[in-house]
C-alpha cells in the first residue's frame, strides 16, 4: 500500500479499529466494540431470523429480490445501526480534537462488506462530523482488492490475511 497519510479503518465482527496515519507513522488509535456481527445480531433479532440467514441477508441486501418490507426493515436497521457506528466513531475521535483525516480511506474486515458501510463517507455532513477530508476515496480491502498482493513471498486471499498495520508497515508487499 505504501501508505504515508490515510485513515485504516478496520471493522472486524465484533471490533472497529480506526489508525489515522500520518507521514508512513500511526499517529492515532481508536477501537470500540461494534463490528459485522453487531449488525447481524441486530437483524436477527429483530427479524426473527436465524443468524446464518440474517448474515446472509445483511451481505446481499441490494443483489437478491426480497418482500418489500423485509427490504425495508433490513434496511433501516442497517441505518440505524450504521447511525450508531458514526455516533461512537465520533466519541472516539473527539478524544484527540487535533485530529483531521487524510482523504484516503481504507476499509477492511468482514464487516467491511456490509451494506452500506461505505455510504457513511458519502455524505458531507457526516464527513465534517468525523472530522474526515471533503471527498475521501474509500477504498474496500475484500480479497479482489488484495489479489495481487503479496507479503514476503505469499499471496494474499483477503484482509484476514494480515491486519492493515502488517500493510502499511511491510517493506515487502509488492
Amino acid at each position: 500500500l505504501s501508505v504515508r497519510d490515510a485513515t485504516l479503518v478496520d471493522v472486524s465482527a465484533r471490533m472497529t479499529e480506526i489508525s489515522f496515519v500520518k507521514d508512513g507513522n500511526i499517529a492515532f488509535v481508536a477501537a470500540f466494540p461494534f463490528g459485522g456481527r453487531t449488525i447481524t445480531e441486530r437483524m436477527s433479532r429483530e427479524l426473527k431470523l436465524s443468524f446464518a440467514d440474517a448474515e446472509r441477508l445483511k451481505s446481499q441486501l441490494g443483489q437478491m429480490l426480497l418482500p418489500e418490507d423485509l427490504e425495508r426493515k433490513a434496511r433501516a436497521i442497517i441505518t440505524e445501526s450504521l447511525l450508531e457506528w458514526r455516533r461512537v466513531w465520533k466519541e472516539k475521535i473527539a478524544l484527540d480534537p487535533e485530529i483531521i483525516f487524510p482523504d484516503r480511506i481504507y476499509l477492511s474486515g468482514g464487516g467491511a462488506l456490509s451494506f452500506g458501510i461505505t455510504s457513511v463517507f458519502e455524505d458531507e455532513t457526516i464527513r465534517q462530523e468525523l472530522f474526515i477530508s471533503a471527498s475521501p476515496v474509500v477504498t474496500v480491502l475484500d480479497a479482489p482488492a488484495l489479489a495481487d498482493r503479496r507479503i514476503s513471498g505469499e499471496k494474499l486471499s483477503g484482509p484476514g490475511d494480515v491486519s492493515l498495520a502488517a500493510l502499511m508497515l511491510s517493506d515487502d508487499i509488492r
